[in-house]
């Protein structure tokens, strides 16, 4: 115990003479002291600062050379993906090439076995195959038949009606056939296609690929038109375009408005009698492959027959690029027709029996030619009515005495 106190008298005595050691320090001393302090702060800072721009620049360096590896390395993985890509889409078309292939394979064999329709038969129906190539178990796909009827031969399917298997066909109506194969979106494949094969030796017939939707379907169709007797039940036997209209609807030039009628009364429009000619001219293949007449459409059933009316010098229109299909064909314009088609004939030495008809018209001399020859002989002994409207009953009874 007094060895701790001797110790602490000791540490006050050397305190005390400290303290009093620097009461006799000068001030500049001191001050000499804090300027050396400032210095070496200074001089810290600034190489804290140093080291601290150093570190960034480091930093700096290392984000910019990990920005550029993990640049590269998104464009090797984007140029792998792409390749994988390019890769599974070839052999996606392969694939899909090959179930084409398959489905046009089976749509041609099964046409090859399909007749004509004949009356008082019912229409024979394919049973439903599973041809998928991919997996034929998976019921995913079938090969279907189909049927339809009309009583003209619209352009419009929704004219067209399904025909059930107890059916059975009739005389002077239109049928068309439809081999059809049916995939569903499950199977994979997405494609359209109109096979280039023929039934029955004939083109087919592609109007029906708008009865689907979508991207599903192969199709293959061919239209017929089973003849009737001809007879219809507004045209009585005796009356002078009797056996003209059978004539006609026997031989493919016309049919009637429906199975049974046949309109006799009804105006024949332009379109409807240069038809009719070429129809009985055996509907050759005309030469021209393109119209000057703006109203004369291409997808339209008298294209054709105005191309080859045209092309033989039948017709000219109204003028360069107006034929006028849609309007009624006058009495003068179908003896015209008729006449220019027959080559135009001398008709020299005709005495003119029609007041009604001038000696300079365009048509006087197809009338004089069509009286000569018993085709017509006028509205009364001594008019022709060259301006009345031409009806049905006219057209095909003109038609069939120039042929006979």
């Amino acid at each position: 115990m007094k060895h701790r106190n001797s110790i602490k008298k000791r540490i006050l005595s050397v305190s005390a003479a400290f303290v009093l050691a620097l009461s006799i320090v000068p001030t500049a001393a001191f001050a000499v002291l804090a300027d050396e302090e400032d210095d070496a702060v200074i001089e810290a800072v600034e190489d804290i600062e140093t080291a601290d721009v150093e570190n960034v620049e480091a930093e700096a360096v290392e984000a910019e050379a990990a920005d550029v590896e993990t640049a590269e390395n998104e464009a090797e993985d984007a140029e792998t993906t792409e390749v994988e890509a390019e890769d599974d889409a070839l052999v996606e078309i392969e694939e899909t090439e090959a179930v084409v292939e398959a489905v046009d394979t089976e749509i041609t064999s099964i046409a090859a076995t399909v007749t004509a329709p004949e009356i008082g038969k019912a229409p024979s129906y394919s049973p439903t195959i599973v041809t998928d190539p991919s997996d034929a178990a998976s019921n995913k796909s079938e090969m279907n038949v189909y049927w339809y009827k009309c009583d003209t031969n619209s352009d419009n399917i929704g004219d067209w009606t399904e025909m059930t298997s107890s059916e059975k066909f009739e005389g002077a109506c239109y049928y068309a056939i439809e081999i059809c194969y049916e995939l569903t979106p499950e199977c994979g494949y997405a494609f359209t296609s109109s096979t280039t094969g023929t039934i029955n030796g004939e083109a087919a017939d592609t109007r029906f690929s708008d009865v689907y939707s979508g991207d599903w379907f192969a199709y293959l169709s061919y239209t017929w038109y089973v003849k009737g007797d001809g007879t219809y039940s507004d045209v009585p036997a005796g009356t002078y375009y009797y056996e003209p209209v059978k004539w006609a609807t026997l031989n493919e030039i016309t049919t009637g408005t429906s199975r049974t009628t046949f309109s006799p009364d009804v105006a024949c429009s332009r379109a409807q009698v240069v038809t009719f000619l070429w129809r009985a001219a055996g509907k050759p293949e005309p030469s021209l492959d393109t119209s000057t007449f703006t109203d004369v459409d291409k997808n339209s059933y008298y294209y054709k027959a105005v191309l080859w009316a045209v092309e033989n010098g039948i017709t000219t229109g109204y003028n360069s690029t107006t034929f006028g299909p849609n309007d009624s064909c006058t009495r003068c314009q179908v003896v015209t027709f008729l006449y220019r088609y027959a080559g135009q004939p001398s008709v020299s030495g005709i005495t003119n029996p029609f007041t009604d008809i001038g000696s300079s018209e365009y048509y006087t001399n197809a009338v004089l030619w069509a009286y000569k020859n018993g085709i017509t002989t006028g509205t009364t002994s001594t008019t022709f009515s060259p301006d009345n409207t031409c009806v049905r009953a006219y057209v095909v009874t003109f038609l069939y005495r120039w042929l006979h």
